[in-house]
């Protein structure tokens, strides 16, 4: 369904003051229509209200047309380069398959019109032997080539760089960042491109890779050692214990190192089970101690004390409730019932 200039803008202003105009009929769901005025006021707010209006656009270039190709295989979406630019996003779909197709010839605008009667009189083009490029086209195609490389290679480096700083919690150091650039250069990414990215200069990536760790090689006796010792124990040992059989055999370390080492080699003692414990503290009220454990009276009926016991027989249980006097220890009365 199109729709006339003066009717976009009214619904473009609308949304401007925060209202929705009545969906036309034709739509099930309101919200695709208003998807609709949402993309129709980005475009107005990039390229004004002429791009609202039906007619014929202005022509585009091949060079034009590159530049917003090279924006989509950046990574961009379709559709927000196409509102940007004020045209369809399956406008700018179809130049970017061209492209893909016959390169940059494919983005030429071929002479519209009917064909010949005459098929002698039909000019026969052979697409797969495109014209030769025109020195400017061709720097230009190299230079676009070079900034969409460049772009890939920020977008990889930026992954790396959030990826790493959310499992170490803090900044990557020079040698993690080195380490970065030589894995997406394995992947085929310059390494001209991934310096620009990573702010590094040529010199300080190969003195990184070149650097040695001098605390690993300090290290790798004691974590051999330290390997050898959690084995021989049936991975059973933890922080403390390793570290009392290191000063055993006559190495002066400290316990921090060696849980930093461990943490390292991913190695954990095994933890006894805990216990199952009823006890759950102080729960509901506790009488006063009126007796004070001192059973015996010698008046009577001073004291007297009441119980419920439950008795089980052949119909059920019952419960026996008697009233007994502490000084004869007799009973005075008693209940039964078969609730509590």
């Amino acid at each position: 369904m199109r729709y006339d200039y003066e009717f976009k803008k009214m619904c473009v202003d609308l949304y401007r003051q925060g209202k929705w105009p009545e969906t036309p009929e034709g739509y099930n769901d309101p919200g695709n229509f208003h998807a609709m005025i949402r993309r129709w006021a980005r475009a107005e707010k990039a390229n004004g209200s002429q791009v609202l209006k039906h007619g014929k656009q202005h022509p585009w270039t091949p060079e034009e047309k590159l530049k917003l190709i090279t924006k989509v295989l950046a990574g961009r979406t379709a559709q927000s380069v196409a509102l940007e630019a004020g045209i369809g996003s399956r406008l700018l779909y179809d130049w970017v398959q061209k492209y893909k197709i016959y390169g940059y010839n494919g983005l030429v605008s071929k002479k519209k019109g009917r064909k010949p009667k005459d098929p002698a009189k039909m000019k026969k083009v052979n697409i797969n032997n495109p014209r030769k490029l025109q020195e400017s086209e061709y720097e230009e195609l190299l230079r676009l080539r070079e900034e969409n490389a460049l772009i890939k290679a920020e977008n990889e480096v930026i992954k790396k760089e959030i990826a790493l700083r959310e499992e170490k919690g803090s900044c990557a150091t020079q040698g993690e960042k080195a380490a970065i650039i030589k894995e997406l250069r394995d992947r085929g990414y310059k390494l001209k491109y991934l310096l620009t990215a990573m702010g590094m200069s040529r010199s300080t990536y190969y003195y990184e890779l070149g650097r040695t760790d001098a605390v690993a090689l300090r290290n790798t006796g004691l974590s051999a050692e330290i390997r050898r010792i959690y084995d021989e124990n049936r991975q059973r040992y933890g922080v403390r214990r390793i570290t009392a059989e290191l000063h055993n055999r006559g190495f002066e370390v400290n316990h921090k190192r060696v849980q930093r080492l461990m943490h390292d080699m991913e190695l954990r003692g095994k933890r006894p089970k805990e216990k199952y414990h009823s006890y759950k503290g102080e729960v509901g009220k506790t009488a006063d101690n009126l007796l004070k454990q001192d059973f015996y009276f010698r008046h009577t009926p001073r004291e007297m004390d009441n119980r419920r016991i439950s008795v089980q027989h052949g119909m059920g249980k019952c419960y026996f409730s008697p009233i007994l006097d502490m000084c004869g220890n007799e009973i005075i009365s008693y209940n039964v019932s078969l609730h509590p």
